[in-house]
């Protein structure tokens, strides 16, 4: 069932998205204040679940929405922008701590995201701190945190002399850390499937754009790079709130698709990228047809799920269920990538479980887990059980 309140929610997005690229030059209300009046309270819990306060409050009154609705989100907007404050502060700090320990980084979405979209760090509301660093300089930058005050989860993460180091950094790709009300997530590879998003670090660091943070010289994607990981991101989250889309539409606006379309090829993500090319035409209410049946069924999948009123408490990603599993290896560009896409999906937990068993007894015996991994690793066990070949 889709809500009135998310189809007035996509509704002023649209409005507001088309007036900014120009594809509308006199744009009337999307509604009528007596009309949207009694979506009062349900509409500002929509906005909100979406995060696009930022993007809707400037425009109440234009998109007729009713004097009650106008002040719940120049409420939320105000308060999203000094929570935003905040995250640009913590974003500014933890680059600078990296940055003076002489390890190079970059910063993932956020605040530096919101500065290339909208051209103001607060201008698409508060976020984690999310950093990339090499495969080669995880442990240092762990260091170098936590001697900040920023501390990792120690129940997921093992001390820097244990012999799960070395399993941890090739089975995960992200540690999350935190200090008083910022959240930290180190990220040492973008995608879990080696076939997706096969850009190194060095690579991306070398086109990296440079943000001012309130005098602080920040290092983030390029415009193009962010465009792509934004698309293939939001496949993963199965498209489930509205301002990844936002996003994707403004920063898209701002390239070539061609040259887009190049760069997802070449790093296994040109899927993803078609995928929120039609997400985003269904946004702005254009006809735009996908490329492949897949993209196509997947996109119509996630679109419906995205406008769901009845989302599951306990998961807002389709990842979890059958359904959606199929709809997201479908975003793959290969077999193989849908594949190993799954192997670790039913693999991972599995060596989890089994990494904490072994962990206090192998941090005494440092032999025993080399000697124990073949037996419990996920892909030993698929591969045991004749699911996969090698």
């Amino acid at each position: 069932m889709i809500l009135k309140e998310v189809q007035l929610l996509v509704a002023s997005l649209r409005w507001v998205l088309r007036a900014e690229l120009g594809l509308e030059s006199d744009p009337g209300p999307v509604t009528s204040p007596v009309e949207s009046a009694p979506l009062g309270r349900v509409f500002g819990e929509v906005v909100a679940r979406h995060r696009v306060e930022q993007v809707l409050a400037p425009h109440a009154e234009a998109l007729g929405l009713s004097p009650d609705i106008a002040d719940v989100l120049r409420l939320a907007h105000r308060q999203s922008r000094l929570d935003a404050l905040i995250s640009v502060a913590d974003t500014a700090s933890v680059s600078s701590t990296l940055a003076d320990a002489g390890i190079d980084h970059l910063v993932l979405k956020g605040v530096a995201l919101a500065q290339q979209t909208t051209g103001s760090p607060v201008g698409r509301g508060p976020g984690d701190v999310d950093l990339l660093v090499s495969p080669a300089d995880v442990i240092r930058a762990v260091a170098a945190l936590s001697a900040a005050g920023i501390e990792r989860d120690v129940a997921l993460w093992p001390p820097p002399n244990s012999p799960l180091i070395g399993p941890s950094l090739r089975a995960r790709k992200e540690l999350l850390l935190w200090r008083d009300d910022c959240d930290v997530d180190l990220h040492w590879r973008l995608d879990v499937a080696s076939d997706c998003l096969a850009w190194t670090f060095e690579e991306l660091a070398g086109s990296a754009e440079w943000l001012d943070l309130g005098g602080v010289q920040v290092p983030t994607l390029s415009r193009l790079n962010a465009a792509v990981f934004n698309a293939s991101h939001s496949a993963v989250d199965s498209w489930s709130v509205l301002r990844g889309l936002v996003d994707d539409v403004r920063l898209r606006s701002m390239l070539d698709e061609r040259e887009a379309d190049r760069e997802a090829r070449r790093v296994g993500a040109s899927r993803r990228l078609d995928l929120a090319r039609v997400m985003g035409a269904r946004l702005l209410g254009e006809a735009v047809c996908a490329s492949s049946t897949p993209t196509r069924v997947a996109a119509e999948r996630m679109w419906e799920w995205m406008l769901s009123g009845d989302q599951p408490l306990l998961s807002r990603s389709l990842y979890f269920t059958v359904r959606g599993l199929a709809a997201a290896s479908a975003t793959y560009d290969s077999p193989r990538a849908a594949g190993q896409h799954l192997v670790r999906t039913v693999g991972w937990p599995v060596e989890a479980t089994a990494s904490r068993r072994l962990g206090d007894v192998g941090d005494r015996h440092p032999w025993l887990y080399p000697a124990a991994t073949p037996y419990f690793r996920g892909t030993r066990l698929l591969e045991r059980a004749g699911f996969i070949r090698r």
